[in-house]
């Protein structure tokens, strides 16, 4: 039988092809505002590291975070299974990122497994990460109303592939990371996502929760209580709203 990981491949292998042959009006839609992506440019993301994330032991939960596309304007979009590596490997521990995706994402999967003593490099490799859009963007949904809207097109481009990427990793939590593309409902439209008597949204059987990206987790309000488990006030308020969160669907 195959691994995850070699299934996880092969997908990745027919979405490459299946971008680098994208009708031209399609791709002016899906590119937003990039200058130098091509339709073939593919940031492969999944699972960090399959021993891991499928062993109990050292993976209670198994946790797949969704984002919503590699901040990259660049014919080469890389890797955030490299990425993620690259930063449980790096000689510091630091995540020199500017946003620093990596190590907030760590401290939000430390509050799902609520194991606050272990540092967040360490957990670097515990679980699955995912981009909506794997080509990249120039990191504005958040902030250019006008310029959200190709990720919306490639999703509805994408959607197949997209859940199928979903349900090889088959996670027992999602935990989606951009309120403005939870907003937008593109998990409802094409991700095929409903919701329970308590507003909880799922795919298939996998509850959804929704947290602010981690890249813009310095805009929290200070006035949120930041958890005392974390040193750095900015990874507390970031956790302070994932345990709230977790709290309010009764998943804590």
């Amino acid at each position: 039988m195959k691994s995850k990981t070699e299934q996880l491949k092969e997908l990745f292998d027919k979405w490459r092809r299946a971008q680098s042959i994208e009708d031209n009006e399609v791709f002016k839609s899906t590119k937003g505002d990039t200058q130098n992506v091509t339709k073939a440019t593919f940031c492969e993301d999944g699972i960090i590291n399959e021993d891991i994330f499928e062993n109990p032991k050292e993976n209670p939960i198994k946790v797949l975070f969704i984002s919503n596309e590699p901040n990259s304007d660049n014919e080469d979009a890389g890797s955030r299974i490299l990425a993620f590596n690259d930063y449980y490997n790096s000689k510091d521990k630091k995540d020199n990122w500017v946003g620093k995706l990596r190590e907030r994402t760590c401290a939000l999967y430390k509050v799902i497994i609520k194991d606050y003593k272990v540092p967040e490099w360490k957990v670097a490799r515990n679980f699955a990460f995912i981009n909506i859009n794997k080509r990249g963007g120039n990191n504005t949904i958040l902030d250019n109303n006008n310029d959200k809207n190709h990720i919306e097109a490639y999703c509805k481009q994408y959607k197949n592939f997209i859940k199928s990427e979903i349900d090889i990793i088959n996670p027992d939590i999602i935990v989606w990371m951009g309120l403005t593309t939870y907003n937008m409902n593109l998990h409802k439209k094409y991700l095929g996502a409903k919701e329970d008597e308590k507003g909880l949204m799922y795919i298939d059987s996998i509850p959804i929760l929704k947290i602010v990206h981690p890249g813009y987790a310095h805009f929290l309000s200070k006035d949120i209580k930041p958890n005392k488990n974390f040193k750095n006030k900015i990874l507390g308020r970031l956790a302070t709203k994932m345990e709230e969160e977790l709290k309010k669907y009764g998943l804590n």
